[in-house]
């Protein structure tokens, strides 16, 4: 269900506090085509940079969470382009992908 109402929207919000290690709402975003306004630490950042169309906050901060957000409605107003490289989000998040990376992982030493 949140698949289907992502692509009503321009921008996910994930502002978070907390420093997550796996935000996969990111990557569905990023398949949905919306810009990521996010945290710029931990988990967070680091999916939102692999994906592209981060726009990256302090979340202590409200200069910089004011900086971003006049950046991202020049960007959606003025139409610009989300820069993503959509093949590679594709292949890195695939079910096979997963299993292999973490096979290759287990398995390394193993002989």
């Amino acid at each position: 269900e949140v698949l289907e109402n992502m692509n009503r929207f321009n921008v996910l919000l994930l502002p978070s506090l907390l420093y997550e290690n796996a935000p996969l709402s990111i990557v569905e975003a990023a398949f949905s085509g919306l810009r990521i306004f996010a945290s710029d630490w931990g988990g967070i950042k680091a999916l939102a940079e692999f994906c592209g169309g981060e726009y990256l906050i302090n979340p202590e901060n409200s200069e910089s969470i004011n900086s971003v957000l006049e950046r991202i409605v020049m960007d959606i107003t003025t139409g610009a382009k989300v820069e993503r490289d959509m093949e590679k989000i594709d292949l890195s998040f695939t079910f096979g992908t997963f299993i292999n990376k973490h096979i290759d992982l287990y398995s390394f030493g193993a002989d």
